[in-house]
């Protein structure tokens, strides 16, 4: 009796330790899905940050075109621990885009990223290497198109070896 109630008790945890990896697997992708899909953020939370509201909508309502790191100077940012954060222009963008609701334009992407150098495909053109520059001057001497004119060094010439007594062997 004592066994099997033992037997009844393994069973039952190694099929509820089973049931609790799968449900730990499904959770973790799902997890991992989840942070795929989120934003990140560089910011941290906006409600940490201080700064002159008034100055922020007014050059807003006035601009198109918006310097984001001037704009946080002049409205005087500041963080939790009362300093100007590093990244000062992307937190103003954020507060100005998630706090005040206004519409933030983006600016064209100009960086092609390492990704898409494979499926880009650009006229670009190259240098000629030296031995196909040598084969193509080659050729316009033949065909006359070069005019180097007379040779006046002999072309042949002759070897000549000294040996460790001074003699010239040739």
């Amino acid at each position: 009796m004592n066994d099997e109630t033992t037997n009844k008790d393994f069973i039952s945890l190694y099929a509820s330790k089973q049931s609790q990896s799968e449900w730990d697997v499904q959770r973790k992708r799902s997890f991992g899905e989840r942070r795929q899909n989120r934003k990140k953020s560089h910011t941290g939370r906006l409600t940490d940050y201080t700064f002159n509201e008034i100055v922020v909508k007014s050059t807003l309502k006035e601009n198109e075109d918006i310097n984001w790191s001037a704009l946080s100077k002049s409205a005087n940012l500041k963080n939790a621990n009362n300093k100007a954060p590093r990244n000062a222009g992307q937190v103003m963008k954020e507060i100005a885009e998630h706090v005040l609701k206004h519409p933030v334009k983006r600016k064209p992407k100009t960086r092609i990223s390492w990704l898409n150098y494979k499926n880009l495909s650009l006229n670009i053109k190259r240098k000629a290497s030296v031995t196909r520059l040598k084969i193509k001057k080659k050729r316009m001497i033949d065909n006359g198109e070069i005019d180097v004119g007379k040779t006046i060094v002999p072309i042949e010439y002759q070897t000549v070896q000294v040996q460790s007594d001074g003699t010239l062997v040739g």
